[in-house]
C-alpha cells in the first residue's frame, strides 16, 4: 500500500517480533504446567512504547529491566555464583541492585492484538505448512 511508509513496516516488525514470543510463551505452561513470567532486557527495554506493545500482544505483565546494557551485569552475576558469594541469579541479581519495571498489559490494545494475533497465525500456518 502507498499509504504505508517505512515507520509502519518498523511497527509490523515489532509487532510481528513479539507475535512470535507470543506463540513461544503460549507452550510453556506445556512444558512445566504453568504460565511462565516474562522478563525483558537488553536494549528493547529503551523503547517503553515497544516494551508496552509486548505486553499487550502477550496479554501479560512484562518484568522490565530498568538497565538496557546488560552484558556486564549478567557476567557479575555469573562471577558472584561461580565464587560462591551468592547462591542463587536471584541473590546475585538483588546484590548488584538490578531494579525491574513492571509494565502491564492496556486491555483495549490487548483485545485488537488478540484478534491481529489470530489472524498472524492464520496466515503464518498457511505460508509455512
Amino acid at each position: 500500500d502507498v499509504n504505508h511508509g517505512s515507520a509502519h513496516l518498523l511497527r509490523a516488525s515489532f509487532e510481528s517480533a513479539s507475535f512470535v514470543v507470543r506463540e513461544a510463551a503460549e507452550q510453556f505452561p506445556l512444558i512445566n504446567g504453568e504460565r511462565s513470567s516474562i522478563y525483558l532486557a537488553g536494549g528493547i527495554v529503551r523503547s517503553r512504547h515497544i516494551v508496552q506493545m509486548r505486553a499487550d500482544i502477550l496479554g501479560r505483565s512484562i518484568f522490565a529491566s530498568k538497565e538496557s546494557n546488560l552484558s556486564l551485569q549478567g557476567a557479575a552475576i555469573l562471577g558472584f555464583i561461580a565464587a560462591g558469594m551468592y547462591g542463587n541469579f536471584e541473590e546475585a541479581r538483588s546484590a548488584i541492585k538490578s531494579e525491574l519495571e513492571i509494565i502491564n498489559p492496556n486491555e483495549a490494545n490487548m483485545e485488537i492484538y488478540n484478534d491481529i494475533y489470530e489472524k498472524w497465525i492464520t496466515n503464518r500456518k498457511k505460508m509455512f505448512n
